[in-house]
């Protein structure tokens, strides 16, 4: 979906259940990370039903990969170009 819009750069944010809030508390028996210094938007805290969380990981970090790589950059002159070979590897 995000390629459809085309943007120039595509984040995703973990869905990260705070320590101590409401959704915390909901969601305690999915909840897998409890060293809160983890708790950074890209470390899965909790566990998807449909897959692990080094899976989901993996595939959030290819998903940056493959918006970094399909965005044209600009150059010193200010064209267009794709990074260069050996930047981006094919998935």
């Amino acid at each position: 979906m995000a390629q459809d819009w085309k943007p120039d750069m595509a984040n995703w944010a973990m869905y990260t259940p705070w320590p101590f809030s409401d959704l915390f508390r909901e969601l305690g028996d999915k909840v897998q990370i409890y060293d809160f210094e983890k708790y950074n938007f890209v470390t899965p805290i909790i566990k998807p039903d449909a897959m692990e969380r080094a899976e989901l990981l993996d595939r959030v970090m290819h998903n940056y990969g493959a918006s970094i790589c399909a965005r044209p950059s600009s150059n010193i002159r200010g064209s267009a170009t794709r990074p260069s070979a050996g930047t981006c590897s094919a998935a």
